[in-house]
């Protein structure tokens, strides 16, 4: 019998028509991997395995096969990620995915040093934090990269610059904090508008094409859900460094330094001393409008110079929660001041000039206050939203506040809910009225 040697050549040809040494895919099975040698490029998949077996395991495929490799890594913390680990077969791997918890925190120096044939990277549902410059480089032949469900953070500048064969990114699903630091990835996100295509076919033998997806962000959180090409141009003006971040936190205080404005200070049952520090502080390293949250602090004395250093800066203040006595000008100097809030305080009296100095006040919110003095809203001359609601039958609906009943009347727009307090940078804040609630049977019981 007789053969045309045209077919005992071909008999020679692996799968795709690439020329290759026989492989006996049952041989190269083991613990934990499998292998699948009926495609190119040839499949092992491995899940919760360790260096010893995966280097034992590759050796072998370079001794037995050229064939082009798609290898697959699930669910394998202890796997100590290097360069080394891939040596064996870094002529041979187009495809590599290292999927499920595979990677924390961050990509080690150098793992993919050297890898000039891989066309594919899958990075997928890691725990990846940071990514760092040099963390791909040398992948010049990458097309297609898969960062999706990792809870990034950050991405150094310039990370994707060495890939010159890159078609196909995927960043959905990640936590990317949109301040200063990632301006360069909005730049760069414009600049790349084909790498956010769907169906991109990375390469020909692939089974699954490449969905791009430009990152949204998770924090801060007016940016929430919003991607990175939505960062407003002007956030790095007047950019907090992390040194100066760390001047502005105090035992009882914690600044949000995101290099968003307004920024946000955050206190809990701080004293007169500790939060007055604070403010001058701030006011020396910072050029920018303030929101200050102070909450449960019962022994927090209030007055002018509590607020003196921020008096231009200070444009949200909110007191609730606390136990306040105001006096005539507590609030004096906040001429910036926009919204004021102070619920839940059991405010015994506000007294007539308690507001003086507040001419640019736009949302004030007095829930759970037993008193109010006629003509203290006076000085809100730009007033556009009241908070005054009273669930008690007694306090505002005493006696007393008849006043308050025909004063309301003549102010009823004050009670619209959502009314906008300011918007800075995309974040839009805003104030929801409510009237006091006092029957005729409430005012003729009590007087």
């Amino acid at each position: 019998m007789s053969y045309y040697p045209e077919i005992l050549f071909a008999l020679f040809i692996l799968p795709g028509g690439s020329l290759g040494k026989s492989l006996d895919c049952p041989t190269l099975s083991t613990t934990h991997c499998q292998a699948d040698c009926l495609n190119i490029p040839n499949d092992i998949v491995c899940e919760a395995v360790d260096d010893e077996e995966l280097t034992r395991l590759l050796g072998q495929y370079a001794n037995t096969s050229t064939s082009p490799l798609r290898l697959t890594i699930r669910k394998s913390p202890l796997l100590h990620l290097s360069h080394q680990l891939f040596e064996p077969v870094i002529p041979h791997l187009w495809d590599l995915r290292l999927e499920s918890d595979t990677i924390v925190n961050e990509i080690p120096s150098g793992s993919f040093e050297g890898l000039k044939n891989l066309r594919s990277l899958d990075l997928t549902g890691n725990k990846i934090a940071h990514l760092h410059a040099g963390d791909f480089a040398g992948l010049t032949s990458l097309r297609g990269l898969k960062l999706e469900r990792n809870p990034l953070i950050d991405l150094a500048s310039g990370i994707f610059d060495g890939l010159p064969s890159l078609q196909c990114l995927d960043l959905d699903d990640n936590a990317l904090t949109c301040d200063c630091k990632l301006m360069w990835m909005k730049n760069w996100a414009v600049n790349h508008p084909k790498l956010w295509e769907d169906n991109k076919e990375v390469y020909a033998e692939a089974k699954e094409d490449c969905d791009g997806d430009i990152p949204d962000c998770e924090y801060p959180p007016v940016m929430k859900d919003r991607n990175v090409t939505e960062i407003p141009a002007d956030i790095c003006d007047d950019f907090l460094t992390d040194l100066d971040c760390l001047d502005l936190q105090s035992e009882h205080c914690r600044t949000h330094c995101d290099n968003w404005t307004p920024v946000s200070i955050q206190c809990t049952n701080v004293g007169f001393e500790e939060l007055h520090g604070l403010l001058s502080r701030y006011s020396r390293v910072v050029d920018r409008v303030l929101r200050l949250d102070i909450a449960h602090s019962k022994n927090l004395i209030l007055n002018e110079t509590l607020w003196f250093p921020v008096k231009d800066q200070l444009i949200h203040l909110n007191l609730n929660h606390g136990r306040y006595t105001l006096k005539q000008g507590t609030f004096a100097g906040l001429s910036k001041l926009l919204y004021l809030e102070m619920d839940d305080c059991e405010i015994g009296n506000v007294p007539v000039g308690a507001f003086t100095g507040l001419t640019a006040l736009k949302g004030l919110t007095l829930d759970d206050t037993e008193h109010i003095d006629e003509g203290a809203f006076s000085p809100l001359k730009s007033l556009a939203c009241l908070k005054l609601d009273d669930h008690d039958d007694h306090g505002l609906c005493d006696c007393e506040m008849k006043w308050l009943g025909k004063w309301m009347g003549g102010h009823g727009g004050l009670f619209a809910d959502r009314v906008l307090m300011y918007e800075y940078s995309g974040l839009k804040v805003f104030c929801d009225g409510d009237a006091v609630d006092c029957t005729q049977k409430t005012r003729e019981e009590l007087c």
